[in-house]
């Protein structure tokens, strides 16, 4: 019967409709249901058709979990992948804020070495009534990633 359309299931479910009309098939033929598994037809009653529709009901529904699994798995790597490249980003931005603090620093030493003890001595000539300012160096670092999610390669930021 089946073979008659293209992509089909692997049996087909002959219904009888009363409980008894299976009893009297049975009575007849005692190998009707090896019979009919051999030949891909299952034979189903009233009581059998309810178990066999919710079975078939609890995969699709077990299959629909499946697929939202698979696509909460695709979400995930993809999430991941974002996650990484959002880090290496502020790894990056982390290290620059270090280099450029850096570099404000060194200038601000340079500038209390070299260039203001000039300008002091020119201050004890009254070259103007303006105080010189007084510079402080940056303390403030960036703070490094702590989550666990972004990875050792993201902590990279307190060991530049």
């Amino acid at each position: 019967y089946w073979q008659q359309f293209g992509d089909t299931p692997d049996y087909v479910v002959m219904f009888l409709p009363d409980e008894g009309f299976f009893r009297a098939a049975w009575e007849q033929d005692a190998a009707l249901v090896e019979t009919g598994v051999r030949s891909r037809v299952h034979v189903a009653s009233p009581t059998t058709l309810i178990v066999l529709l919710q079975s078939i009901a609890y995969g699709w529904q077990q299959e629909s979990v499946a697929e939202d699994a698979r696509e909460i798995q695709a979400l995930g790597r993809e999430l991941y992948e974002r996650v990484t490249i959002v880090g290496t980003h502020l790894n990056k931005i982390g290290n620059s804020l270090k280099g450029a603090v850096g570099a404000f620093n060194d200038t601000v030493g340079s500038l209390e070495r070299r260039f203001l003890p000039t300008a002091r001595k020119l201050e004890e000539h009254v070259v103007s009534d303006k105080e010189l300012p007084t510079l402080a160096p940056v303390v403030e670092q960036p703070q490094a990633l702590q989550a666990p999610e972004l990875g050792e390669q993201l902590r990279a930021i307190d060991a530049a």
